[in-house]
């Protein structure tokens, strides 16, 4: 069976190759270090003119950035790298005047991106995880992004469900139900590392 190559399983398969390679330096020099430069050489390649990638198995535009911005990041790319900044430029372009992002599942249909009416919790999320690779945890983008989820909050402590997140070959949309929890979470409990080293934080 012969598959294609997505960004988000590239993007993820760096990242776990990174973090096994960092975990054992005594392993000599080989195929994972090869792998690595191979699958940053075509993230790199892949990223569009305006600085954003397509996404596959989520929704979509934003869900591929974060996924190539951990990746990168996560290998050992500098925050400055001309790559990240402009993922950062795209996702600070299409921060809505709430705080929040949003993104429509039509981007999958359309091959462009589609504001949604209303900002998601889980784009909101994405983004913010994305950007706190890139800029620091008090950039203004940041800070914006994390007040408006932090006000979604819901009394239990949950975030509202809201609109489809993730989609299987273009055009079945799916519901992945944990979602609208744990990435609020992780985007929070990651800024709250972030701002509480802050004051010590060398920039990368």
């Amino acid at each position: 069976m012969t598959e294609l190559s997505y960004i988000e399983c590239t993007a993820s398969s760096l990242s776990a190759l990174a973090h096994y390679r960092r975990s054992h330096p005594e392993l000599p020099p080989g195929e994972i270090d090869r792998a690595i430069r191979r699958a940053t050489a075509l993230l790199r390649r892949r990223q569009l003119a305006d600085g954003s990638y397509p996404g596959f198995w989520g929704i979509n535009y934003t869900y591929a950035i974060f996924h190539v911005v951990k990746g990168l990041r996560t290998a050992g790319i500098p925050a400055a790298d001309p790559t990240l900044q402009r993922c950062a430029r795209w996702l600070e372009a299409r921060q809505r005047a709430d705080g929040g992002w949003g993104e429509h599942y039509r981007s999958c249909l359309e091959d462009r991106y589609v504001e949604h009416a209303d900002s998601q919790v889980v784009m909101t999320a994405w983004a913010l995880l994305a950007l706190m690779e890139c800029l620091a945890p008090d950039d203004p983008a940041i800070r914006r992004g994390i007040d408006w989820l932090i006000g979604q909050q819901q009394p239990n402590g949950d975030w509202p469900r809201q609109a489809v997140n993730g989609v299987f070959f273009g055009a079945a949309m799916l519901d992945y139900r944990l979602y609208h929890t744990y990435f609020p979470t992780w985007a929070l409990a990651r800024h709250e590392r972030l701002c509480a080293a802050l004051p010590t934080r060398l920039a990368a």
